[in-house]
């Protein structure tokens, strides 16, 4: 039968500021069949022996990271159980805040001010002939803002990856490095998850894109005839009902409240 002797002679621990509490925890094991490398998987395997992953038992935050073994002839062999205290990553209160800005190409039918982007040709203008306008596009570098959070969870993040992924804030959210934002400025780009322990705990990673303007849609009226915006859109005053009509924002994304994710 095989017999599994934990906390053996040669098993240390320490602790630092730093580190957490690090035991290192030799076991014999003896009586193990076979031979060569199959006598180490089974010395691993033989059920008195914890799994890498493990938590340990005296402090809840430690694991087991690694086993190394060694053969001691005949059918004993020696493990060594490093455990580490992953204290910092498993807390749930910490997280790994990444913000950042770059450039962004964009296409645009107004200029910084707001105006819309007309030109006039007025080379040919005479006594049998107007000048003519045409509205355009162009493209222009904008800056572009970015979040990404890492903190470890209990459970999978694919429920709320579903309820989260591809929506704008509802309110103002992300007391984080980068500010509070007004709502819809901010679209969640991705939520996912990795766990190394079977599913119970998870590393997560949100990522969040913010544009100042929100991320409505505008669309501007072109005359099919003319192929130009209508000059009673370009010569109206702002806010009045020529422009809002020929000038209309529309909502592209459903609005989600991130508060409920806990990250400010």
């Amino acid at each position: 039968m095989v017999e599994v002797h934990r906390n053996q002679r040669g098993s240390s621990a320490g602790y630092d500021i730093d580190s957490g509490w690090t035991f290192d925890e030799v076991v014999e094991v003896q009586n193990v069949s076979g031979s060569g490398q199959r006598q180490f998987v089974n010395a691993v395997a033989c059920g008195g022996v914890p799994n890498v992953g493990a938590i340990h038992s005296a402090v809840p935050t430690v694991t087991l990271r690694s086993i190394s073994l060694e053969g001691q002839g005949g059918a004993n062999v020696r493990l060594r159980l490093a455990w580490r205290d992953n204290k910092d990553s498993d807390s749930p209160d910490e997280q790994d805040i990444e913000v950042g800005t770059s450039l962004q190409s964009v296409q645009t039918n107004m200029d910084v001010n707001g105006d819309l982007l007309i030109v006039r040709n007025t080379a040919e203008v005479g006594a049998d002939r107007e000048a003519k306008e045409q509205g355009g596009e162009l493209s222009v570098m904008r800056p572009h803002s970015t979040i990404r959070v890492v903190r470890t969870e209990d459970g999978s993040p694919g429920e709320k990856s579903q309820q989260f992924v591809g929506k704008v804030n509802a309110a103002n959210c992300f007391d984080l490095a980068a500010g509070a934002a007004e709502a819809r400025t901010w679209l969640c780009s991705s939520i996912t998850g990795h766990s190394n322990d079977s599913g119970e705990t998870y590393r997560v990673t949100y990522e969040f894109e913010y544009d100042a303007g929100d991320w409505d849609q505008q669309i501007v009226y072109i005359d099919p005839q003319t192929g130009r915006v209508p000059d009673a859109i370009c010569n109206a005053a702002e806010g009045s009902d020529a422009r809002e009509q020929g000038i209309k924002s529309f909502q592209m994304y459903e609005e989600a409240n991130f508060n409920e994710l806990g990250l400010s």
